[in-house]
This record gives structure tokens, C-alpha cells and sequence, in this order.
């Protein structure tokens, strides 16, 4: 809805002047301030009122323009402000100096009111799916300091354990070469490789909980 001039004059009472007239009237004439002009609206003097839209709707629609880039959602909004405005007047409130102030701050009110009720647009989904992005910075972090921590406790594991876990786990290496280098049997190497795992769980598990 698009509020006019002339439309405006209707809300409030006021006989549309005739198209190319240049009648001026006495209030035209004695220019009153902004304070004059609101306490005489209060006491219900249409003119008054009438004055204060010529007045100030410009730059209603000015500060509207920066909450909006469509001109008739800028026109509503200055419509709307100048509404809630007229509506205060009538209950003898509403402004009494710094119009443009107040007029700026009704604008910005109601842009705001409106925003906080948007309802963005929903797509329903039947199933979600909990699949990692192909550029899922946070994953890719996480993944580094878990294996930061993995290294960090392979580290402090024992010079056997650590050489039992990285032939066999980083190398592929079998149980039985592993003990022959080592010179123990199967079972010794096994032991030494629950003993790091064990070694780099508690590692890993300190090592987060410091983090948290």
C-alpha cells in the first residue's frame, strides 16, 4: 500500500486542496516551529497534522530507503511511521521537539519489527545425512590435533614399544620379522604393541581434556 498525499489528507480529515490551486493557508503563512506545530497537533488541529506529513514525510522515506532498496517497501515503512505517529497525537503523545529524530527512530522501529517477523524460507528433508563437506575447515583442524596427538604419544612411548607399533602399523611389517628383529618371541611383540596403543589412548585422552 502506497499512502499519498492525498490519501493522507483523507486519514486525517483534511479536504484535498483542487488540483493546480495555490490557496495558502494562514498556518502556511505563520511557519511554525516543530514544537508549536506538535502540541497544536495534539490538541487535534488536522492542519497541524497535515503540516507535519509535508514536513517531514521526505525524510521519512529518506531513512526508510536505507532499511529497503524497494521504493514501495520504503514508502510503506514512512507510511506506517507517520500512522503510528498520527495515532500518538490523537492520545495527546507522541513527539514534542526533534522531529526529525523521533521521526527517524519510528521508521527504524518499525523496519526493525518487521525483520524480527520474516519467516525464512524452509526446505523440507526427509533424511539428513551426516556427511563431512569437501571443504570442512573445522573437521580438517580437528583431524590435525587428533593426529598431533597421536604422534605426540607415539613419541613418548618406549624405543621397543614405539619400534614394534611403527613396523607393524606404519609398515605392514609382520608380528614374526618384528620379533626376530627384536629377538623375542610373538607374543612379547603382541604385548608391546597393547602397551603403546594403551600408552597413546592416555596421551591423547590428557592431551584433549587440557584443550577442553
Amino acid at each position: 500500500m502506497s499512502v499519498t498525499t492525498m490519501a493522507w489528507r483523507q486519514t486525517i480529515g483534511v479536504s484535498p486542496r483542487p488540483s493546480g490551486s495555490t490557496t495558502v493557508t494562514a498556518d502556511d503563512r505563520d511557519d511554525p516551529g516543530d514544537v508549536e506545530l506538535f502540541d497544536r497537533a495534539r490538541t487535534g488541529d488536522v492542519l497541524a497534522v497535515d503540516l507535519v506529513w509535508r514536513r517531514h514525510y521526505s525524510y521519512a522515506l529518506r531513512v526508510a530507503r536505507r532499511y529497503t532498496r524497494n521504493l514501495t517497501d520504503a514508502d510503506d515503512l514512512a507510511a506506517e511511521a507517520f500512522v503510528r505517529i498520527l495515532s500518538l497525537l490523537r492520545e495527546g503523545r507522541g513527539p514534542r521537539e526533534h522531529a526529525k529524530t523521533y521521526v527517524a527512530r519510528t521508521v527504524r522501529n518499525i523496519a526493525t519489527d518487521r525483520s524480527r517477523k520474516k519467516v525464512l524460507p524452509t526446505t523440507a528433508i526427509d533424511e539428513a545425512q551426516d556427511v563431512p563437506a569437501d571443504d570442512d575447515t573445522a573437521a580438517a583442524v580437528l583431524s590435525a590435533l587428533e593426529l598431533a596427538d597421536v604422534l605426540a604419544g607415539l613419541a613418548a612411548c618406549p624405543p621397543r614399544q614405539r619400534y614394534a607399533l611403527e613396523r607393524t602399523v606404519f609398515e605392514g611389517v609382520p608380528i614374526s620379522v618384528v620379533a626376530a628383529d627384536l629377538g623375542i618371541s610373538r607374543n612379547a611383540v603382541a604385548a608391546l604393541l597393547v602397551r603403546a596403543r594403551e600408552s597413546i589412548r592416555r596421551t591423547v585422552a590428557r592431551r584433549m581434556h587440557e584443550r577442553a
